[in-house]
């Protein structure tokens, strides 16, 4: 093509006498490639022309799209102050409803509670009052009807002691039962007057000393009521032997079934035992019964030692 394009400009140039056919070739070669050059300036102008038609058309579109968000800001900034109304009048509400909720639940329920259990407490103490005085006018009737029980227990025919042996027993039975608290002196004196009783009847004299142990076991009672302690201790029973006296001292025993035969005994506390003595040789000091159950033999050591649990004015026995 460049050799067709010289020989061109070479006919052109003879024709117009502006160059001899020797040099023609050189003239014409100079010529194109002044011409090529500016071709290519001119196809890098025309790219430069597009590059910059398609940034102008991505700016345009860019422009549009800005414009789009532009609106859609400016609805929802329009609709705004309507959202914000309403979430201002459901937080009035709310704050309304939350304040009423919390008066009632630390005022009104509370005053409501607090009044109730004044009432409750009024009437229970009331209540409580009434039953302490009806508890105390059965305590004093039982002590009156129990004295005059007791002072004439031994009095009148073998079987008529006989069945008032049977309800001074099935009284205390019933006054322990029933946790009422009889009076101490009472006791004591009936309890004694018993066990220096003598009948020739070996039947009477059995429902007698039946009779005597109700009044020890009752004795005891009166222990835990009158003078409580702490109820803590072991609970087996004492080993003791069968001849002889074994020293033990400082303990408590609960719930056990404990023979006193044949025990030197210091500072203990029986509770809740069943104590049986068969009337061996036994040495008591500072020992206590609370709320015990006693077989005793009837013999002359069981009597005295009856005695001596109806007879000490504290919880503390010596014997």
């Amino acid at each position: 093509m460049f050799n067709r394009e010289v020989n061109i400009c070479s006919q052109q140039l003879v024709a117009e006498n502006k160059a001899l056919p020797g040099n023609c070739e050189v003239v014409c070669s100079d010529a194109v490639a002044r011409t090529g050059e500016k071709y290519a300036l001119r196809e890098d102008l025309e790219n430069s022309l597009r590059r910059i038609d398609d940034t102008a058309r991505a700016v345009e579109k860019l422009d549009s799209k800005l414009n789009a968000e532009l609106k859609d800001v400016s609805k929802e900034l329009e609709s705004k102050p309507k959202s914000l109304t309403m979430l201002s009048l459901a937080g009035m509400v709310c704050t309304l409803w939350l304040g009423v909720m919390a008066w009632i639940l630390f005022f009104y329920i509370p005053s409501a509670i607090d009044a109730k259990v004044n009432a409750l407490d009024a009437k229970s103490t009331k209540s409580l009052g009434e039953t302490n005085e009806r508890v105390s006018k059965t305590e004093s009737k039982l002590d009156t009807l129990f004295d005059v029980l007791l002072k004439e227990t031994t009095k009148g025919k073998p079987e008529e002691v006989k069945a008032k042996l049977t309800v001074a027993k099935n009284l205390l039975s019933e006054a322990e039962n029933r946790d009422i608290t009889l009076d101490l002196p009472l006791i004591k004196e009936g309890g004694l007057e018993l066990v220096k009783y003598e009948s020739p009847m070996p039947e009477l004299t059995l429902a007698v000393w039946d009779t005597v142990t109700q009044f020890i076991n009752y004795r005891s009672f009166l222990n835990q009521k009158l003078f409580p302690v702490i109820e803590k201790g072991q609970g087996e029973p004492l080993a003791l032997p069968e001849r002889g006296l074994a020293k033990v001292s400082n303990l408590t025993i609960l719930g056990a079934t404990q023979g006193v035969d044949h025990g030197d005994l210091e500072n203990l506390t029986f509770i809740r035992c069943t104590i049986i003595y068969k009337g061996g040789e036994m040495r008591l000091k500072n020992v206590r019964f609370q709320d015990c159950q006693f077989r005793i033999e009837q013999n002359a050591n069981g009597k005295k030692f009856a005695e001596a649990v109806l007879l000490s004015e504290t919880p503390t026995e010596v014997f």
